[in-house]
């Protein structure tokens, strides 16, 4: 009877570790990757793109349909950039300049309102900008010191089917 008592305290303890070393592994996965970068809101970006200027030491890439993307980035030249799906603007700040036209239309519906911000390195550095009507999700710098950001998620289908499957 000692004996099975023993067996069985040793195994709820066992499982308890176990179950603490799943939740770890888990809690880990979640953090960010070692050079995460962050998004921050600011008027600076929207007042520059209404003004129409345009970082000329900029290279600028967009996501989304080519007439009127919901995104685009600009990033600092000398910013190592992994496109993945972000296509560059072909024709530079003059394509910018057109979407940017195409974007400030007044007949816009309100809920495709556009907002800008800064991406920062996780000491704070510039990087670049993101005007989107999306919200950031996430990016980082990869192993071999490459920028990586994310597709944007519409607001609405933020959750972890939409975040595993696109």
């Amino acid at each position: 009877m000692f004996a099975k008592e023993f067996l069985l305290n040793k195994l709820k303890v066992f499982s308890v570790w176990l179950v603490l070393v799943f939740l770890g592994f888990v809690l880990a996965s979640c953090l960010p990757k070692t050079g995460h970068i962050s998004w921050q809101a600011t008027d600076d970006v929207e007042v520059d793109i209404a003004n129409g200027f345009l970082h000329p030491g900029f290279n600028y890439y967009y996501c989304g349909p080519e007439a009127i993307p919901h995104t685009i980035i600009g990033l600092h030249k000398d910013v190592p950039f992994q496109q993945n799906f972000w296509l560059p603007a072909q024709y530079g700040q003059t394509q910018v300049k057109e979407w940017l036209q195409a974007i400030d239309n007044p007949h816009r519906p309100v809920n495709d309102m556009y907002f800008g911000g800064r991406l920062l390195d996780r000491k704070g550095n510039f990087l670049g900008i993101w005007y989107s009507k999306h919200h950031f999700y996430s990016g980082y710098l990869d192993g071999e010191g490459k920028l990586v950001i994310l597709r944007p998620v519409e607001s609405e289908k933020r959750n972890l089917m939409d975040f595993i499957f696109n």
